[in-house]
C-alpha cells in the first residue's frame, strides 16, 4: 500500500522534470511565473493520470489544454503559414524535414518546434527552437518561418547563424530556408542578407501585401552541394507562392459576384491576416467601375428630388 502523500510527491517530481514553457522565449532561463504555471500543469497532469486511466479521457484532456492555450492568444496575423504548394517545393528540392516554428494545429511536417512544450509535446513538438540542443540540429534541412515579431525574427536569425557556423566547423550538411517579411529595418534581414552562408535570396513580387515575402536559403558548403538552391528551385518556388495565393482570391471574387458578402468578408479577413490586401491583389476592373457609376447616375435621375421644408 503506498504511503500517505505519495501522489503529491509524484506530482512534485513530475513538475521538476518538465521544462518550463516559453512563448518563443529567447532567454536562457524561465521566469518565476512560467515555473509556477509549469508546476501547476505537472500537478494537474499527475492528478489526471491518477483519476482517469482511460487513454481516451487523457487524450481529450490534453487536447483541451492545447486548444485552450492557443485560444488565449486571441488573435491572428503574427504568423503567416507556408502554403502546401510552397512546402512541396521545399521538401522536394531542399529536402526540408524539420519546421523550426509551428504548432500541432498548423504543422506540415511531423517533426517541428513550437512555443508551448508543456501542451504541444504530447502532439509531437520538439520544443522551442531556441532551446533545442545543438546536437539536435547538427545537420539536416530545416524551414524557419518565425512569428512576425522583430525580436523573435532577430533572435531566430542569430540562432540560425550560430547553428550554421557550428555545422560548418564540423563539415556537416545543414540548410535553412528562412521565411520572413521584407522588413529591411530588422537586424534579421540585415544579418541574413550579409551572411557568408547565404546561397539564394528572393522577394516575392507576386504577393500583393504591405510587404514582400523574403526567402533566404542559408547552407553550409556540404549542405549547398546536397540541396542546391539553384535557378530551377527559385522558379518553382515563385510559381508555388503564386499558385497558393490565387485560389483564395478566386473564391473571394466568386463570393462577391454571387453577393455572398458574409463569405467574401471572411475570406478578405483571412487574406488580410496573411498580409494580403484583396482589393489590391484583385482590383475591380475599370469597366465594372464605370458600369456601377452609370447605374448609380441613372438611379439618381429616377429618384424624385427631396422636398425642402416650407418657409
Amino acid at each position: 500500500m503506498p504511503a500517505e502523500g505519495a501522489p503529491e510527491a509524484e506530482a512534485e517530481a513530475a513538475a521538476a522534470a518538465v521544462e518550463a514553457p516559453a512563448w518563443w522565449s529567447t532567454e536562457g532561463s524561465p521566469g518565476g511565473a512560467e515555473i509556477e504555471a509549469e508546476v501547476a500543469g505537472a500537478r494537474l497532469s499527475a492528478q489526471a493520470s491518477e483519476a482517469t486511466p482511460d487513454p481516451r479521457a487523457a487524450f481529450h484532456q490534453r487536447l483541451f489544454a492545447l486548444l485552450l492555450r492557443y485560444k488565449t492568444l486571441r488573435g491572428h496575423g503574427f504568423h503567416a503559414a507556408i502554403a502546401p504548394a510552397v512546402w512541396r517545393v521545399l521538401t522536394s528540392r531542399l529536402g526540408v524535414g524539420f519546421e523550426a516554428f509551428a504548432s500541432p494545429l498548423n504543422c506540415y511536417l511531423p517533426t517541428f518546434g513550437s512555443g508551448f512544450s508543456d501542451v504541444d509535446g504530447a502532439f509531437g513538438s520538439s520544443g522551442s527552437f531556441f532551446r533545442l540542443k545543438p546536437a539536435q540540429l547538427a545537420s539536416g534541412s530545416c524551414a524557419c518561418n518565425p512569428p512576425f515579431v522583430h525580436a523573435i525574427l532577430d533572435a531566430a536569425a542569430a540562432r540560425v547563424e550560430e547553428l550554421l557556423a557550428a555545422a560548418a566547423a564540423a563539415d556537416a550538411p545543414l540548410s535553412f530556408a528562412f521565411v520572413m517579411p521584407g522588413w529591411k529595418e530588422t537586424r534579421a534581414h540585415a544579418s541574413l542578407s550579409a551572411s557568408p552562408f547565404l546561397r539564394r535570396a528572393r522577394a516575392d513580387p507576386l504577393r500583393a501585401s504591405p510587404y514582400d515575402t523574403v526567402v533566404f536559403v542559408l547552407q553550409t558548403e556540404r549542405g549547398s552541394r546536397k540541396w542546391p538552391a539553384d535557378g530551377r528551385f527559385e522558379a518553382e518556388l515563385r510559381a508555388a507562392f503564386a499558385a497558393s495565393l490565387a485560389p483564395r482570391l478566386d473564391a473571394w471574387v466568386a463570393a462577391k459576384r454571387s453577393k455572398d458578402f458574409a463569405t467574401a468578408d471572411k475570406i478578405r479577413d483571412e487574406l488580410k491576416a496573411a498580409g494580403v490586401i484583396a482589393d489590391k491583389a484583385r482590383p475591380v476592373p475599370r469597366k465594372a467601375i464605370e458600369k456601377r457609376a452609370a447605374s448609380k447616375g441613372a438611379d439618381d435621375e429616377k429618384r424624385p428630388p427631396k422636398r425642402g421644408r416650407a418657409e
